[in-house]
């Protein structure tokens, strides 16, 4: 494993990211949002400098607050959705080489990047969704904090996928793969 010495502010690394091409010039002039580094940096948590392992699986997750889940009666059902990847993951045989994210739709950390262990269950204290719906807005930010962490582990030679959920009753939800996945996947 080879190690640079990146910048690991999250401005810095959405435009190293533009210049390994991870970000196309066209999604880096798209996600120029007042203070979006400062978004981003929240989300970014344990230093990829601290992890030890060769590859790491980040995975990112962002769960719709906003009131309509409350008034349709989908509050627990977003709690048990997110609770039940957090013991899927938990689960797993390679559980030791993820570290995840978990964000509210409208802007909330539930935890930073981390280890598993350090994740938040949803409860109806941390998670009472009665907001708006900034689905398209938020996602850009969601996004960018994922490419930004990415970036951080590649700077610092280590392999690193991303696995991104949403979480929304939003009736314009999009699906996006940045690769196909592949039988090594």
């Amino acid at each position: 494993m080879t190690s640079k010495t990146p910048s690991s502010s999250a401005t810095a690394l959405l435009q190293s990211a533009t210049d390994t091409g991870v970000l196309s010039a066209a999604t880096a002039r798209m996600i120029q949002v007042p203070d979006l580094g400062q978004r981003v940096q929240e989300a970014l948590g344990m230093p990829a400098g601290q992890y030890t392992n060769s590859e790491v699986t980040l995975v990112a997750t962002m769960v719709d607050d906003s009131g309509s889940i409350r008034m349709s009666g989908q509050s627990q059902t977003m709690r048990d959705g997110h609770n039940h990847v957090l013991a899927a993951l938990k689960g797993a045989k390679s559980q030791g080489n993820i570290l995840i994210h978990g964000r509210l739709l409208n802007g909330g950390i539930l935890y930073p990047y981390g280890p598993l262990d350090a994740a938040v269950e949803m409860t109806p204290q941390n998670y009472n969704p009665d907001k708006g719906t900034p689905l398209y807005d938020e996602t850009v930010i969601f996004l960018s904090a994922v490419a930004a962490k990415y970036q951080e582990f590649t700077d610092q030679g280590i392999d690193a996928r991303c696995v991104s959920l949403i979480m929304t009753d939003g009736a314009e939800s999009i699906l996006i793969f940045t690769r196909p996945l592949t039988a090594s996947d």
